[in-house]
């Protein structure tokens, strides 16, 4: 398809219409910002989608060749990765990313509260253990930490597993099949998910903890409480972008049997 240098009169034209970048992403279908900060080219369906609906008659922008031997030399000296196979580990990773991960045009990132340094220590170990590569790290807003790498190669094989490219939400990404349809990877799956988007917190009328968990993907929000209520933990929807696991018979179970490094970091169990 063709593509096409994003010029100043573009970036003028998104800037002084009335929409922000947000509403044009979600009337739009593709993501505004990063045409208006990041891209240098826009391909040819988005260009005539956004022209139509600013109603950008006069714009004219040079074309832009890809320099496909470039990307293939980049591909090409990318370090590789460990043979994957699908396991318990991997299940765990995948509902990681389906959490607090993201996959971009050539990269992978997690993004991590630095006040849980085990945390990130964990992940890490996970992704070499798994992968045979390294995270880097770079400082995000407040305490955020995000563990980021640059390999074509984990990508495609991220792709293939079933998490896709890009905002999570526009894209509706849910559990892969291969987790839903296995009891033993479907528990670790819950487990990534729990201790990126989820929060154990202790309530002081009813003397207890409970579990919360939040996702605004409307289909990792229903895979979660389709596949906690076939594993027998009696998660209920509080509000349409959350659960809460409040029976104390139920949250025991769950701590005994997911085991979610949470429940370890406030000494309900040991990490043994």
């Amino acid at each position: 398809m063709q593509r096409y240098l994003i010029s100043d009169e573009l970036k003028e034209a998104i800037k002084d219409s009335p929409y922000s970048l947000c509403s044009l992403t979600k009337t739009l279908g593709f993501n505004v910002k990063n045409i208006f900060y990041y891209n240098k080219s826009i391909n040819q369906e988005h260009l005539q989608k956004l022209s139509t609906f600013l109603e950008l008659q006069d714009l004219s922008l040079e074309t832009y060749e890809q320099d496909y031997a470039r990307n293939l030399c980049i591909l090409e000296h990318t370090l590789p990765i460990k043979p994957v196979k699908k396991c318990i580990m991997l299940a765990e990773f995948i509902g990681m990313m389906l959490g607090d991960g993201n996959i971009y045009e050539n990269g992978v990132r997690i993004s991590c509260d630095s006040r849980w340094p085990e945390y990130i220590a964990y992940i890490e170990q996970l992704m070499y253990h798994l992968f045979g590569i390294y995270f880097k790290q770079y400082q995000g807003k407040g305490n955020c930490i995000h563990l980021y790498v640059y390999n074509q190669l984990l990508v495609n094989k991220l792709l293939e597993l079933g998490l896709q490219r890009g905002d999570k939400i526009l894209n509706n990404v849910g559990v892969p099949k291969w987790i839903r349809k296995n009891e033993v990877y479907a528990e670790h799956c819950v487990r990534g998910l729990i201790d990126t988007d989820g929060c154990l917190y202790w309530c002081k009328r009813d003397r207890q903890f409970y579990f919360n968990f939040k996702n605004t993907c409307k289909q990792i929000y229903h895979d979660f409480g389709e596949i906690t209520d076939a594993l027998g933990y009696h998660f209920v929807r509080s509000t349409k972008v959350s659960y809460q696991l409040y029976r104390k018979a139920d949250v025991k179970q769950f701590i005994e049997e997911i085991r979610p490094l949470k429940a370890i970091r406030a000494g309900l169990i040991s990490s043994v």
